[in-house]
């Protein structure tokens, strides 16, 4: 029998978890990844828990931890930021208990929304867990892009890097792409303006990973700022795009293409060999995505509930 728990420390055999995770990165981002996470999970992890900015619970057999979960909340809104269990406890439901336990505790302390979209690294089944808890599935995918090839040849120079001063002009293009956007029940940084601007200095601080000046960036039209582009280093030598958002009146006219492209020259620049990306598969950008040289890494079912 499994004993869910809220935790402050990492469990004694949090190894055995770094280990499997780290085997997940390497099947993504590659050895270097990997190594890095061996190194520096327990401390990063273990640090943050310290500080009050994530919670985790975790299930028990026999006194040996069996699976792991990591939530946070901002904005009045909870999130499931990471889910894994160990191989050898796997297919006996621990997946459910743990989500169970994080969506009831998140509810009582009256969020308005619950948001889910961890990436796997081991096998889970949750979807009837949180179907059954009122979520709406949304099937998204990790796509990713090398950058040697063509995305590098699209329409590029069109865009500047975002500097301190412009961050609230940047939330407000953010908050208008995302005005009666499907997005918007999965994108929490997209609900508001002032909780774009958070989500943009979060960013800038490095608060997502890494980041450059030339990893924000902005089309300008007329003087105008129509699109943005945030984007950080997620593993040695990958840069991830966090948000591309262009003002509804300008778009399909090219203005994502080009910050994508100009995007993906600054990571190169800056020594990275792959530039990653997720996209919801229903999404009309995705054909953008893959015509630009983006390819599916592994898909990613995102599990969104808001409070009537």
């Amino acid at each position: 029998m499994y004993r869910v728990q809220e935790t402050r420390k990492l469990p004694d055999d949090f190894a055995a978890f770094v280990t499997e995770i780290a085997a997940g990165i390497e099947g993504i981002y590659g050895h270097e990844a990997a190594r890095n996470y061996r190194e520096s999970a327990a401390e990063v992890i273990q640090a943050t828990l310290h500080n009050g900015s994530a919670h985790a619970i975790v299930a028990k057999e026999a006194g040996n931890a069996a699976g792991i979960l990591m939530s946070f909340e901002r904005h009045a809104v909870g999130h499931i930021s990471f889910l894994h269990v160990l191989q050898d406890h796997q297919g006996r439901g621990v997946e459910d208990r743990l989500v169970r336990k994080c969506v009831c505790t998140f509810r009582a302390g009256g969020v308005e929304g619950i948001v889910s979209e961890c990436v796997p690294l081991c096998r889970l089944d949750v979807d009837s867990t949180y179907r059954s808890m009122g979520f709406e599935r949304v099937a998204r995918a990790l796509l990713a892009a090398e950058l040697d090839t063509s995305l590098l040849s699209a329409v590029e120079g069109r865009t500047m890097s975002i500097i301190e001063g412009q961050h609230g002009e940047a939330a407000a293009v953010i908050a208008d792409a995302y005005t009666d956007h499907p997005g918007r029940r999965l994108h929490v940084e997209v609900r508001r303006e002032e909780t774009a601007l958070d989500f943009v200095e979060r960013v800038a601080a490095g608060e997502y990973g890494p980041v450059q000046p030339d990893y924000l960036r902005a089309a300008i039209k007329d003087g105008q700022m129509i699109g943005v582009i945030f984007g950080c280093q997620v593993a040695p030598s990958h840069g991830f795009v966090l948000q591309v958002a262009v003002r509804r009146a300008f778009q399909r006219q090219g203005a994502g293409a080009a910050l994508i492209a100009d995007s993906a020259l600054a990571f190169r620049r800056a020594g990275m060999k792959q530039l990653a990306l997720g996209v919801t598969l229903s999404s009309p950008a995705l054909r953008l995505y893959e015509r630009l040289g983006f390819k599916v890494m592994r898909p990613v079912d995102a599990y969104a509930w808001w409070r009537p």
